[in-house]
């Protein structure tokens, strides 16, 4: 096999329903200086006979497919097993329920010719229900990123175009295309059964000095009622304040810094997440209940953070029967959404 340039990472674990789907739309467009790194992460159902079973329907790429298999550890362990496996350049990641849609590689490749140095790809998605012979029906748009961007470290207008990146951001680790330096000294937290990507990818952004983000979608992300994603327990809400917590030190430790700027983008998402994810798992009255306490926590019970962090906690936007049910959260919803407004437009948020 030629020197590698995209190595696609595949974690596989209980997929049986989906993973024939999944392989088809990868090996369809499957072309040379691209490896597939399957990961069975101990998987106890067919998932990896079917795997087999399509690559025999694929011998022309069967020099560039690895299946390796490890006790199950977790999505982040299997991930982290594929990046060490690794040849390729750059590293993507398809989940074994999602579909690559067509054109992925040829778009991709078209970026990497034209900007060689890139570090971070982004790119948009679909969400679908069901597939119909490899065709995702049930279709809506998931925009992650509105208009096409690009960013360069050292540009002179580096900062502004960082912020609109970092804001615009929606932590999926397969919506992008990563350098394989990125992971230097960098894995998925083991620890985590949710939000790993989240804990992990906008470190990755931070840490790029070149991103192009594309205003197309590339691959097909599916609804699945089964899925971590759509089920929430109490260890999930634990590790969803785990990263938020994360980032809140981060805003801390590079405070006066443009650093501490974008951390704080990721961080006031996060914490929006995590109450629509409370709202999922408890009734709406209890959830709003916890929304407040979590607020009063982050904003009235810490004096030693920035005021402009508790204005951004302030801006986030609910549900609108939560905030009319709590004029609390209201208020601060209210008080300062011009600050989110600027932050999106890539400009530093005004301390009140």
């Amino acid at each position: 096999m030629e020197s590698v340039e995209i190595s696609v990472i595949v974690p596989v674990y209980n997929v049986e329903a989906y993973i024939e789907e999944a392989m088809v739309s990868l090996l369809d467009q499957l072309t040379a200086g691209v490896e597939v790194i399957v990961v069975d992460d101990g998987s106890p159902d067919g998932s990896i006979g079917l795997v087999h079973r399509v690559l025999e329907r694929y011998p022309q790429w069967r020099g560039q497919v690895r299946i390796v298999t490890q006790r199950n550890a977790g999505v982040s362990a299997a991930r982290n097993r594929g990046i060490a496996l690794a040849k390729g350049r750059y590293l993507a990641f398809l989940d074994p329920d999602d579909l690559l849609l067509k054109g992925y590689f040829e778009a991709l490749g078209a970026v990497l010719r034209e900007h060689p140095e890139v570090e971070v790809i982004g790119f948009n998605a679909i969400y679908f229900t069901h597939a119909e012979r490899g065709e995702p029906r049930g279709i809506r748009a998931l925009e992650i990123h509105r208009e096409p961007r690009h960013y360069r470290a050292g540009a002179l207008d580096a900062e502004a175009r960082m912020a609109q990146v970092i804001h615009s951001g929606q932590w999926y680790v397969w919506a992008s295309l990563y350098h394989r330096r990125l992971f230097d000294g960098r894995e998925f937290d083991r620890e985590l059964s949710m939000f790993e990507d989240a804990m992990l990818i906008p470190e990755l952004y931070l840490a790029a000095g070149e991103i192009v983000c594309l205003d197309r979608p590339l691959l097909g992300y599916r609804i699945n009622p089964t899925s971590a994603v759509n089920s929430v327990a109490e260890r999930q809400l634990g590790d969803i304040r785990r990263v938020i917590a994360r980032y809140r030190e981060l805003v801390r430790a590079h405070r006066g810094e443009p650093y501490s700027h974008y951390a704080l983008s990721v961080f006031c998402g996060l914490v929006r997440d995590y109450h629509f994810t409370l709202q999922r798992r408890y009734p709406l009255r209890r959830a709003v209940e916890m929304m407040r306490d979590e607020f009063a926590l982050l904003v009235e019970g810490r004096p030693d953070l920035d005021q402009a962090l508790a204005d951004h906690l302030a801006g986030l936007e609910f549900k609108r029967r939560s905030l009319f049910q709590h004029p609390y959260l209201y208020n601060l919803s209210k008080r300062l959404a011009l600050q989110l407004r600027a932050l999106s437009r890539g400009q530093r948020p005004r301390v009140a």
